[in-house]
């Protein structure tokens, strides 16, 4: 263990300076394609999507409600949505559908958010642990952060995976080392990335969906986003309020109703003072003083004796005429063990993150 702390402080610090020589403004070039690049050379093809494409979308062509939530600046762009063909056995790009009928918001009650953890370190085992963790909860919406190619094959090479979701990630395009990964049941009508400004380029993703209102309100666009924000706890707290205010007024233009999650990496309270003013924060509702961490250095299995502290970084935040949280739970606190060629035993976890899942219903 006390060697994968070791490991694990030396991959941040060098995640750290690589980032430094990073340029922003390329990552930015590249999340601003509209389509997804081919696969990397090293991918499965089986298992990755294969089949890139140009969306071309032609804004006169589509109907009012659809032209509405295209992209209108060089900030978001448009991004391909895959579902698995058994009859190919390939996951295939699905084309944005111009006739779309609002469906029943019943099926999008339940969500799933995790940080999955990027490095190598024992990938294939914590990966496998995720992918159970979804099919025990079976949520209509999961929202992954630290994506990385290499959990790509694992997790869409799963039969319940590629016989419920669609997936779509900015992963696939170029130049990204690990990003935002979402699956849905229910096809959105369509998906958008948003470039944010912190270091990494990491941004979001969106994916936006005509719901039908049960309680006689007529139809309405739907938003589900999920994100990654810069994780210095002092130096990049502007970035994070920079990044929350753009997809909080972002959101506000595009969709009536909006959900917003992922790991925001607010380590302090005083940050909670960036959330704007008709934005619920769900844990904080239905939890009240509960503490919440998802990033907790003394129950995680591998953060424990890293002395790295106990922190709420994922967050779940509301703005809704339609829906109300009606549950959120941490989710992932197991601790398993793994064997070294050594002959050692060490503690792990699904991740140095805890996932959550919640659930909205209907407000009456």
């Amino acid at each position: 263990l006390l060697l994968f702390q070791r490991y694990h402080l030396i991959w941040f610090l060098v995640d750290r300076m690589s980032n430094w020589f990073e340029l922003p403004g390329d990552e930015k070039k590249s999340s601003e394609n509209p389509a997804v690049s081919q696969p990397h050379s090293h991918t499965n093809p089986q298992t990755q999507p294969s089949q890139a494409s140009q969306h071309n979308v032609q804004m006169e062509q589509q109907p009012q409600v659809v032209q509405s939530l295209l992209p209108r600046t060089d900030r978001e762009s448009l991004i391909n949505i895959f579902r698995f063909n058994p009859h190919t056995q390939g996951w295939e790009t699905q084309a944005f559908d111009d006739t779309y009928t609002p469906i029943n918001p019943q099926r999008l009650r339940t969500y799933m958010q995790w940080n999955i953890m990027l490095n190598d370190w024992a990938l294939e085992l914590r990966t496998a642990h995720l992918v159970d963790n979804i099919k025990r909860y079976s949520p209509d919406i999961i929202g992954l952060q630290e994506v990385v190619h290499k959990h790509v094959p694992i997790l869409l090479a799963d039969p319940y995976i590629r016989e419920h979701y669609y997936v779509t990630s900015h992963i696939f395009e170029g130049g990204r080392r690990f990003g935002v990964l979402m699956l849905t049941k229910v096809k959105p009508v369509l998906a958008t990335s948003m470039y944010l400004n912190d270091l990494r380029g990491r941004g979001c993703i969106c994916l936006h969906f005509r719901l039908t209102d049960t309680n006689g309100g007529g139809d309405f666009t739907y938003r589900v986003v999920s994100t990654h924000l810069d994780s210095n706890r002092t130096s990049e707290q502007s970035m994070r309020k920079e990044a929350l205010a753009e997809v909080f007024n972002t959101s506000k233009s595009k969709a009536r109703d909006t959900l917003f999650f992922g790991d925001m990496n607010m380590h302090w309270s005083r940050e909670d003072r960036y959330v704007l003013e008709g934005w619920v924060d769900v844990w904080k509702q239905l939890k009240g003083s509960d503490e919440g961490f998802t990033y907790d250095s003394k129950l995680n299995g591998i953060l424990q004796s890293s002395q790295d502290g106990r922190f709420r970084l994922d967050r779940i935040y509301l703005n809704s005429m339609f829906w109300r949280a009606s549950s959120v739970n941490i989710i992932g606190t197991e601790v398993y063990t793994a064997h070294t060629s050594d002959g050692q035993t060490v503690k792990y976890a699904t991740s140095d993150h805890f996932g959550m899942v919640f659930t909205l219903t209907p407000a009456s």
